[in-house]
């Protein structure tokens, strides 16, 4: 595939409303954990999206995870050209979760469904809302739910219609907002959900012996193209994975879906083995075993680190937020992991593996390489 290059990155998430300052919290290890419902979550904490109120009709009228999304791209709008091709490409696992369980209720207790029309209540009003929010004259909206695969899965969908030259331009990523009372009723049936310490999510951890994911939300989207010029990364490299198995997510034990899909990304790039790698790993015990089997196998004993022990699990757009790491730490090569990691420190950081899995073992991989500044 021809590299696809990184432009700009909108964010916001528990670390922060924008790249900079989540960067700045992530390297001093500073998360921001509260509680809903008894659980340990990761919820924004951010004035700056607060008091975001743009000029977009019914903005308060749409679910949270849609109002994530137009604060990440509105740090994008002012250097995207307008007048050209551009796909919006947004995933997310649950779509529109909270007005969703809102108008449900509303219809469950009095039959009138109120709220509940399309497309409030669809993942489909994400990508088309933030397109009519760029003002794009030329834009194609795709929403991708492959449930904890779509932000990636979008991104991986946003670099081939780029080389296949149907747009010039992407804005591709994740949003999700998950922290609601159905989802954390769904968790705690599936025993995944834990919680406890300065870092409850323990992703990562040696010999973990209990479930300790926690939720989180956010927003990130990356303006993507086949033009080099300023750009600090670019992926090279894109791969999926597949597989049955029988256990509740589909994972097997040696994580196949993750082998499939680490050397599919790595067979385009023409590196024997990334520098480092930004695994999914929850911080349950068989998913991040699953994984990290995966690695191992593939690579032995190689740096590896994750976002949720930081971000907590922001499900759809956990992918993205993770290749966002994965550009902080390029950018300003510094690694950053969770203190109980045993994993080695990396020699170089200038090729990363970013993975992202969800239900149904649906696993993405993109490959990520330093870019020179032209």
């Amino acid at each position: 595939m021809k590299p696809v290059y990184i432009h700009n990155i909108g964010f916001v998430a528990n670390l922060g409303g924008n790249s900079q300052e989540a960067w700045e919290n992530c390297v001093s290890k500073k998360s921001c954990f509260s509680k809903f419902n008894g659980e340990a979550v990761a919820q924004i904490n951010d004035a700056d999206f607060d008091k975001f109120n743009p000029e977009h009709k019914g903005y308060k009228r749409l679910d949270r995870s849609t109002q994530l999304a137009l604060f990440a791209a509105d740090q994008l709008k002012q250097n995207l050209n307008k007048e050209t091709s551009t796909l919006v490409a947004i995933g997310s696992s649950r779509g529109a979760t909270g007005i969703w369980e809102e108008a449900y209720s509303s219809f469950s207790a009095t039959g009138n469904a109120g709220l509940l029309d399309s497309p409030l209540t669809t993942a489909g009003q994400l990508a088309s809302n933030v397109g009519a929010y760029l003002q794009s004259s030329n834009f194609i909206d795709i929403d991708q739910s492959i449930t904890c695969a779509s932000g990636l899965r979008a991104i991986a969908d946003a670099c081939a219609w780029l080389n296949a030259g149907f747009v010039d331009q992407a804005i591709a990523g994740g949003a999700e907002a998950p922290i609601t009372n159905f989802t954390i009723a769904q968790m705690q049936a599936l025993k995944i959900l834990g919680g406890e310490g300065d870092f409850p999510c323990k992703a990562l951890m040696p010999n973990l012996d209990k479930n300790t994911m926690v939720l989180g939300e956010g927003s990130v989207l990356f303006d993507l193209s086949l033009e080099p010029k300023n750009a600090v990364a670019k992926i090279v490299g894109v791969g999926f994975g597949t597989e049955t198995g029988n256990s509740a997510t589909g994972l097997s034990p040696d994580g196949k879906c993750f082998q499939h899909s680490m050397k599919m990304a790595l067979k385009a790039t023409g590196w024997e083995k990334p520098d480092a790698i930004v695994a999914h790993a929850p911080g349950t015990v068989k998913g991040d075993a699953s994984e990290m089997a995966a690695i191992e196998q593939l690579f032995g004993n190689i740096p590896t680190t994750s976002t949720k022990f930081l971000s907590g699990h922001c499900f759809g757009s956990s992918g993205p937020v993770s290749l966002w790491m994965a550009v902080q730490i390029i950018k300003n090569k510094q690694w950053i992991a969770p203190d109980w990691s045993q994993s080695p420190e990396p020699k170089s950081v200038n090729r990363i593996l970013i993975n992202a899995v969800g239900f149904g073992a649906n696993a993405v991989s993109l490959a990520v390489e330093y870019n020179p500044v032209l």
